[in-house]
């Protein structure tokens, strides 16, 4: 048990006064002070006064760290009374992190200046003495001898630096091993307290000592330009070394460690043994790492007094560097680049995406973070984000494809555990650097009005003018774009001219027509962009998105934030050795597309080349007001196209135009008429395959069908067309057999079918006109008799008789003459149009039939593509028969119609043979292609596709005449199908060939602009940082050393870049001119 001398030893080393201690005698007075405790209670003590002292200073060192340290029973500063000074005393007892933000937010500008206090520069050595560089000697601090080295020779001699303010700092007497545990002392041998250091190498209990003459606010300040950043402000008790921070920092964007496997990292270190005991320093861990982050952002900007801006003023977009090698108005462009011939080269391609990796958890509570540097990086301002959606206009549409796009639909399922479901952002579509401001959250999937939003961020953060143009690459830009005017043209630049594509790895994924209009390879001035770079972005994002999900909305905020802007940094230093390879690359691939385009040009004949180049051209004209006209590169659209002009506009107009209550009425019994052939085929097929799911379908069809009966007799009472009775001429079809493939209508009728068609049969009668006349009179007498009887015959049908059988009721038509002769010519027409429709929709379904063979049945890697392809093969199959029966009931009809020979040749008798598919059709040069010969179906193509075959001296341009039809018609008789299809063939390599040849010639000349605009971009650079220094009005005798070293370190690093940039693109590009 201590002794009573031990105690007052003890309360003496205190200085607390007690009654009856031999020590009072020293002090003439005493006072009273309060003192906090770690649990948070308030004591009052009595201190004893020296009579040489005024009063007591608070110390400047580790008492009462009234910091967010966890309850922690290894820690030795644990359940201790703590002495605070009342003076200094905070109103409240426990901090929580956002109060300690708060205090850094107010100094921030005074340890920005604190923090370029260590450089100077010395004009004396303009010369590195420790290596032989030749580099400035700009970067001196003032812990190192006094020598001046360059910035690559600079090594961190000292772990632990001085200031001229601060006393040494040393490791205890302890060993790291043992350096958390109870035998910690809390002061050297000079009572100076200990404070917790944490660097590198893990933690340390160091002894402090601080000069305060000039007060104690310079305490911090002091700390800051010796690399060593405090948690707080008060009463020091943590430090963070800045080698510490930013080793975590580039451990965060190079290997994607969090914040929690970094602690526990240097808790390792600290301890191996027992890495636990080590005290938890987390919480304040994450706030100085997200504080010291956002310093180094505003330091990079120049918000530490070189841009004459408080830390506060940050405007949008201010703290993040955008693309040097795309064209920036007032930035690396030329005043006059509006006289450039070429301007189409400064067009600005941006490509969004979203991405649904970067969701957020919903927290418990409202977020009551700080939000350090919102709308200054990627991250728009939330005010304003909110503001837009509020009032933004949300015009949902189908997509012009089928797509169904479901990707975008399983993300509109909202979720209950996260209040955010993902980002949406804009990048440069060329070179993959973010546009700042552009990263929006995403709170119901990908919604038009975010993707809106942001689009609206990226042409303001990247100095898009109007003169430029702007190019949209977007996975939906089909759907996206429709009504995009509609919704934002009032906010877009006044004259922007807006263009869209769609990248080249989802446009496969769209309907074949939306491969011609929106591939970034049959755009021109889009070069060889494949539109995909943000797919690459995510997956360096993703990683760690996963550990922003569950953190603070600004925390989150801030990490994306700085990993996208250091993306763009990334970009930036390696931007020369990309476009110098970039332009290597084009040069040779445009030599070899050039010989390419030159030897099918040749192979084509001049008259045809100009003819395609007419086409063409006049499409790329029309394109942007009328995407449709870029079907010209499609094959089997070709027959539409003729001459290049928007044919689908034509028959748009056609459409439009008022048409006949007679028109209307038979264009609908055409379509009735094929439901009805429809369902007969159908049923037809349920011999073999009665599944519950077909005869569903076709009841489904059967009550269609009746509604449409019913639609369809009315249109027959408005056109006055009256059915004439018993005037009925049935002209036989073929057999629906005949069309259907071996494998799924049996050859002959299995048991029971007869039955089931039986009603169908034709009946031996004279009425029928299927045997001799001497049985007339009899006959005559029997339907007489038949008449007169209707005991036997139902007065009207049952219920549910009329839809069994409505697919058999014989419509008023004048081909099945049962109405007047006098619409026969209007329904000739029709008959003719239906006719060659479905002769166009058998050929596409050929070739369609013949790739699934050639490139899918017969390459499949396993049974599952293979039987997928097979079912795709028979549905096919299905439509060829069914367009196949509609085609030749349609030449029927044109018989009874009185169709001239010209017509019935140019629409011959489909036989199973002529609807076969062939390889053929996809590649002519196979072994044995000259002896086949193609059917007749594939005759009809060269009368629209080859006008120079009509005749030698034809002009290619002009349209065929009205007398020339025998001609053709003996012309493709006389042509070798497989000369035809060689003519098609080339066409469509020829147009292929010339956007591949033009891609690449475009790469070429834009690739040297670019090289042109990041020289300039870096020099701009430059130039800003040293006028910051030198500029007007900036002297630099009165301004800090520090703050004029640290100008022309960033000057003279991008000089150098501009420097390596320059030599980098005289070596590749020999018509480079050097800045």
């Amino acid at each position: 048990m201590p002794s009573q001398r031990q105690k007052n030893k003890n309360e003496a080393r205190r200085n607390i006064l007690r009654e009856g201690n031999v020590e009072a005698a020293a002090a003439i007075t005493y006072e009273t002070r309060k003192t906090v405790t770690r649990n948070g209670r308030v004591k009052t003590k009595k201190y004893a006064v020296a009579l040489e002292r005024e009063a007591t200073e608070p110390t400047a060192g580790p008492s009462a760290p009234i910091d967010m340290v966890p309850e922690n029973e290894d820690d030795p500063f644990h359940n201790m009374d703590l002495d605070v000074d009342d003076s200094v005393l905070e109103p409240k007892t426990r901090k929580t992190q956002r109060d300690y933000i708060l205090q850094f937010v107010e100094r921030v500008n005074d340890l920005l200046g604190a923090l370029l206090s260590r450089e100077s520069l010395r004009p004396e050595l303009s010369e590195c003495i420790h290596c032989a560089s030749k580099l400035r000697a700009i970067l001196h601090a003032r812990d190192t001898p006094r020598q001046s080295y360059a910035q690559n020779s600079m090594v961190d001699r000292f772990p632990f630096p001085q200031s001229r303010a601060l006393g040494t700092l040393h490791v205890g007497d302890a060993d790291t091993t043992t350096a958390f545990t109870e035998s910690i002392p809390t002061a050297d041998g000079l009572n100076n307290s200990y404070v917790r250091v944490v660097h590198t190498n893990g933690l340390h209990h160091l002894a402090m000592v601080s000069c305060s003459c000039r007060g104690a606010n310079i305490l911090p300040l002091d700390l800051m330009a010796s690399r060593l950043v405090p948690t707080s402000f008060y009463h020091v008790c943590t430090l963070f070394s800045a080698q510490m921070l930013d080793f975590f920092r580039l451990s965060n964007l190079e290997l994607k460690a969090s914040a929690y496997q970094f602690y526990n990292l240097l808790r390792r270190i600290t301890n191996p043994i027992a890495p636990s005991s080590v005290v938890d320093l987390y919480n304040e861990f994450c706030r100085m790492t997200r504080l010291w982050r956002w310093m180094k952002k505003l330091k990079w900007a120049g918000f530490a007094g070189h841009n004459g801006k408080q830390a506060t003023e940050v405007r949008k977009g201010e703290l993040a560097n955008y693309c040097p090698a795309c064209p920036q108005v007032g930035v690396n462009l030329p005043d006059n680049w509006k006289d450039d011939p070429n301007r189409w080269v400064y067009k600005r391609i941006f490509v969004a995406d979203g991405n649904f990796k970067a969701d957020h958890v919903q927290t418990e509570k409202p977020s009551q973070d700080i939000w350090l540097s919102e709308g200054g990086g990627m991250i728009p301002l939330r005010a304003e984000y909110d503001s837009f959606l509020k009032h933004a206009i949300e015009r949902l549409t189908g997509a012009p494809c089928e797509n169904t796009f479901k990707a975008i639909k399983n993300a509109l399922i909202a979720s209950s555990a996260c209040d955010i479901t993902g980002i949406v952002a804009f990048a440069c579509a060329r070179h993959g650097c973010f546009a700042p401001n552009s990263m929006a959250d995403l709170f119901k999937g990908e919604q038009q009005k975010n993707v809106d939003f942001s689009f609206l961020m990226a042409l303001a953060s990247t100095l898009v003018h109007p003169d430029q143009g702007a190019m949209v690459i977007y996975d939906i830009i089909c759907q996206y774009f429709i009504y995009l005017l509609q919704r934002i043209g009032h906010l877009l630049p006044p004259g922007l001219q807006l263009d869209r594509a769609i990248g080249m790895f989802h446009v496969h994924a769209h309907k074949d027509e939306c491969f011609f209009r929106y591939a970034p390879t049959f755009i021109p001035g889009a070069a060889t962009v494949c539109g995909e770079i943000l797919e690459s972005l995510w997956s360096n994002l993703n990683p760690i998105s996963r550990a922003a999900r569950t953190a603070m909305l600004a925390h989150r905020a801030e990490l994306l934030d700085d990993h996208a802007c250091d993306s763009n940094h990334k970009k930036a230093l390696g931007i020369w050795k990309y476009l110098s390879k970039q332009f290597v690359e084009a040069d040779l691939h445009r030599e070899r597309f050039h010989s390419c385009f030159l030897k099918v040009s040749a192979a084509a004949g001049p008259d045809t080349v100009d003819m395609w180049t007419r086409q063409i051209e006049n499409a790329e004209a029309e394109r942007l007001d009328n995407p449709k006209v870029m079907d010209v590169y499609a094959a089997k659209r070709l027959a539409e196209i003729g001459d290049g002009r928007d044919i689908s506009a034509e028959t748009q107009s056609v459409l439009v135009r008022p048409r006949s209550v007679v028109e209307s009425w038979l264009e609908f019994a055409l379509l009735v008429e094929e439901k009805q052939l429809d369902i007969r085929i159908r049923t037809r097929r349920l011999i073999n395959e009665d599944r519950i799911d077909d005869r569903d379908k076709m009841n489904k069809l059967r009550e269609e069908l009746a509604t449409e009966m019913t639609q369809l007799a009315h249109l027959q009472g408005l056109a006055g067309v009256l059915q004439i009775s018993g005037q009925s001429v049935i002209v036989p079809d073929q057999p629906l057999d005949i069309w259907e493939d071996g494998d799924d209508i049996p050859t002959r009728p299995v048991a029971g079918e007869l039955n089931n068609d039986i009603h169908l049969h034709l009946l031996c009668l004279p009425s029928n006109g299927n045997c001799s006349d001497r049985y007339n009179n009899a006959k005559l007498e029997a339907r007489i008799k038949q008449a007169t009887d209707g005991d036997d015959i139902p007065t009207r049908p049952v219920a549910g008789e009329l839809n069994n059988d409505i697919h058999l009721h014989l419509l008023c038509l004048p081909s099945n003459g049962n109405c007047s002769d006098r619409y026969n010519n209007a329904k000739l027409e029709a008959r003719i149009k239906q006719a060659t429709g479905h002769l166009d929709q058998i050929r596409e379904l050929i070739a369609e039939k013949s790739f699934l063979y050639s490139s899918v049945y017969r390459d499949a890697p396993n049974k599952g593509v293979r039987t997928r392809a097979q079912t795709t093969i028979k549905a096919a199959n299905h439509k060829i028969s069914f367009h196949s029966q509609v085609y030749t009931h349609c030449r029927t009809r044109l018989i009874r119609l009185g169709a001239d020979n010209i017509t019935l040749r140019k629409l011959r008798v489909l036989k199973k043979e002529d609807v076969c598919g062939s390889t053929m059709i996809l590649n002519p040069n196979l072994a044995g292609s000259t002896t086949l010969r193609l059917s007749w179906i594939w005759h009809s193509v060269s009368q629209r596709l080859l006008p120079r075959m009509r005749g030698k001296n034809a002009d290619p341009s002009a349209a065929p005449n009205s007398g020339e039809d025998e001609g053709d018609l003996s012309m493709e008789e006389e042509t070798d199908p497989m000369t035809i299809l060689e003519l098609v063939v080339k066409r469509v390599h020829w147009l292929r060939s010339r956007a591949q040849f033009k891609r690449w010639d475009e790469e070429k000349m834009l690739v040297s602009y670019e090289m042109q605009w990041t020289v300039a971009y870096f020099i701009n650079k430059s130039r800003w940082w040293k006028s910051t220094a030198t500029g007007p009005g900036r002297h630099p005798a009165l301004m800090r050393p520090g703050l004029v070293a640290y100008a022309h370190r960033q000057s003279d690093l991008w000089h150098q870049l501009a420097i390596i940039a320059d030599q980098s693109y005289q070596r590749s590009n020999p018509n480079y001119k050097s800045m």
